[in-house]
């Protein structure tokens, strides 16, 4: 795959990756710094009331999710909406001076004939290609790069300057009204038992990827090839009940992953198979964790291999796109098996018009004295 140009920037495609991969090992490596010195901490900040968004509604997924999350959890933001500069300015509101954007990243698509090695002339989507014929296709590579982009939280908006300032002000205040109105706002304790009752139900019912056995002794929960099934220690062996579901959920997440890596591997050749594995269903079942509002909880006797995990992010930038990739797609099939459907945004366009205007600014130098 050839250099591409990232966009707004002049840093080759591999500076994004590279970026990106010391931003996310950074993240995590910081959280297993908390571990080691006794304080509770998760694997990944995930909060399903606070799920980053653009402004338009669409909700962000895969390193995406994981950046905005990142972001949110770091700086203590209280909406979930991001936009580019460009995004918010059109709206008439401005980044306020010395914020700092959050990188997202977004795959693009080319062509390229292969009669002349230069880009297509007359295929240019998916679309295109899409109809061409397998003889046609012969002639033509598609071919995959990656840009990255900043976006800013709405936290980082000054809304003096705009023209309107009472329709923008209170970004928070309008999110927190969005849930009150959808019905998503409860007690703590409601929503636990809600998001317990939702794994308990799967278990009960066979909704979920496969079976749950539980034993009246401590063991390490884990998903057994032989039998198809999870086996973990009955809740009453936890110091939390978080622990217990969340034990549920990482074994049916390597229940998944060990049937889609079958069909999508991870190309790193310095980690086993057994590792590969492993990342997968740890950051798919964080994923799964996040989306019902549970914690994934960094485990001590885990840190080693997480940062083995790490290491292979530090020697390939661009493994942590296929983690995240085969992540979500193996988070996604678990939560549609127990019956989560994917979360929908809300689109601010209707409440930050577009194309709003700064106020004229007052000429300097005061009355005249007569």
């Amino acid at each position: 795959m050839e250099q591409v140009k990232n966009s707004g920037d002049s840093a080759p495609r591999k500076d994004i990756l590279s970026e990106l991969g010391d931003y996310f090992a950074g993240e995590v490596l910081s959280r297993l710094g908390d571990a080691v010195k006794g304080r509770e901490t998760v694997l990944l900040p995930v909060n399903p009331a606070l799920e980053p968004q653009s402004i338009s509604g669409n909700v962000y997924t895969g390193i995406n999710a994981v950046l905005g999350n990142f972001a949110i959890s770091k700086n203590s933001f209280q909406t979930p909406f991001f936009g580019t500069f460009d995004a918010w300015k059109s709206r008439g509101l401005y980044v306020k001076s010395g914020e700092r954007g959050t990188l997202m990243t977004r795959w693009s698509t080319y062509f390229r004939d292969l009669d002349t090695g230069k880009q297509s002339l007359t295929v240019k989507t998916d679309a295109d290609y899409d109809v061409l014929t397998d003889e046609q296709k012969k002639s033509v590579e598609r071919r995959s790069y990656i840009k990255s982009f900043r976006v800013f939280n709405a936290d980082q908006i000054s809304y003096e300057s705009a023209s309107h300032p009472e329709r923008n002000e209170s970004l928070s205040i309008l999110y927190q009204n969005f849930l009150a109105a959808a019905g998503k706002r409860s007690s703590f304790e409601q929503e636990h038992a809600l998001r317990c009752n939702v794994i308990d139900n799967a278990i009960s019912s066979g909704d979920g990827p496969c079976p749950v056995f539980t034993v009246p002794f401590p063991m390490t929960p884990h998903y057994d090839v032989s039998r198809d099934a999870v086996i973990v220690s009955n809740k009453q062996n936890f110091v939390k009940d978080v622990q217990y579901y969340g034990a549920i959920l990482d074994g049916w997440a390597d229940k998944l992953s060990r049937s889609y890596l079958e069909d999508h591997p991870l190309d790193i050749a310095s980690l086993p198979d057994a590792s590969k594995i492993r990342i997968s269903s740890t950051f798919a079942g964080a994923v799964a964790m996040g989306a019902l509002g549970l914690q994934k909880s960094v485990d001590v006797n885990d840190m080693a291999e997480i940062r083995l995990w790490m290491n292979a992010i530090g020697e390939k930038p661009g493994f942590v796109l296929q983690v995240m990739r085969r992540s979500t797609a193996v988070a996604g099939k678990l939560l549609k098996d127990i019956g989560i459907e994917a979360s929908k945004g809300i689109n601010l366009s209707n409440i930050l018009p577009a194309e709003l205007q700064r106020p004229a600014l007052k000429k300097s130098g005061g009355p005249k004295v007569g």
